[in-house]
């Protein structure tokens, strides 16, 4: 994976470097947001009663359709966050892992699952994929400490001071819409990129690279309303941290991934997840007949969601 970088834009705390990697557009899938809006998916809980740790996903599709770990369903009995990045097979019936996001409900508010348009707090993903990872180390399942996430949420709520009667990290996301949406906007996609490194205060806090560019470009704001979250309050500018710095940065990532130890896990739907740990970054890799699905790293060194 030889990534070209393509463009580097900064906005106060927070610098994006967007790229594109040697192999773009390989395998034929589409989004879990397409698919939602073409109705060929349904998401509920897996049975009546309902599982807080699991959902049901029909695919009605003759398609492979991508949920990404930190997507967001709300709906159903509460609202809920993916553990780990899914490849859905043609005409498939999976349950998938989750956690909850939302601790003051247990009750239907709908029989499905709806999209959002955004995914969880980069800091919440990061503790939560590290959470997931000693898990299948222990027991070989996708689970995170139901416990720790909710803490998390009420973190998150108490730093951007919302209050949600429900302890509803959506509720962060609606309240502070116009905010974040002003913070991302400064920000502008790459049409020939596929994967992004997210920076704060010249901190690395997240790539993400996918297969195909078209995913990325959904993709593009989501990612950057978990890293809003986690920037858009730190209104002192980093001076200090330059392109060439950036750069240097995500190059290095992708210098030492080339030498790293997997551990693999098969995937939820289809396809291996390749579990790595790279200095202060874990990661997964989800590849399905040696194709890169979704490539994520994760900054897990700081010990709450606002330590920068």
């Amino acid at each position: 994976m030889n990534p070209k970088i393509l463009s580097f834009q900064k906005n106060r705390s927070l610098a994006i470097v967007q790229l594109a990697t040697s192999e773009q557009n390989t395998f034929d899938y589409i989004s879990s947001s397409n698919a939602f809006k073409q109705g060929i998916i349904e998401v509920k809980e897996v049975n009546e009663a309902g599982s807080v740790n699991n959902i049901f996903v029909l695919n009605l599709s003759d398609k492979f359709i991508f949920f990404s770990d930190g997507d967001v369903v709300e709906g159903a009995k509460q609202n809920r966050v993916l553990n780990t990045s899914v490849l859905l097979p043609p005409k498939s019936k999976t349950n998938i892992p989750v956690s909850c996001i939302e601790q003051g409900r247990w009750k239907y508010q709908g029989d499905k699952f709806k999209e959002t348009d955004y995914t969880i707090p980069t800091g919440l993903r990061a503790s939560k994929a590290d959470n997931i990872k000693s898990s299948l180390k222990m027991n070989k399942k996708h689970y995170a400490e139901q416990s720790k996430v909710w803490e998390d949420v009420k973190l998150y709520a108490k730093s951007q001071k919302v209050f949600s009667k429900t302890s509803n990290l959506s509720d962060v996301y609606e309240q502070k819409r116009d905010d974040i949406n002003e913070f991302i906007n400064k920000f502008k996609h790459s049409s020939e990129s596929n994967g992004i490194a997210v920076f704060i205060k010249s901190k690395l806090l997240s790539i993400d690279i996918f297969n195909r560019t078209d995913i990325f470009e959904e993709y593009f704001q989501k990612l950057l309303k978990g890293s809003a979250v986690e920037a858009f309050y730190l209104n002192e500018p980093d001076t200090t941290f330059e392109q060439k710095d950036a750069e240097n940065k995500t190059l290095n990532f992708f210098n030492k991934i080339n030498e790293v130890e997997f551990e693999i896990y098969p995937g939820v739907g289809v396809g291996e997840e390749k579990r790595f740990n790279l200095n202060e970054l874990n990661g997964l890799e989800l590849v399905y007949e040696s194709k890169m699905i979704h490539l994520n790293a994760l900054n897990i060194s700081k010990n709450n969601p606002h330590s920068y």
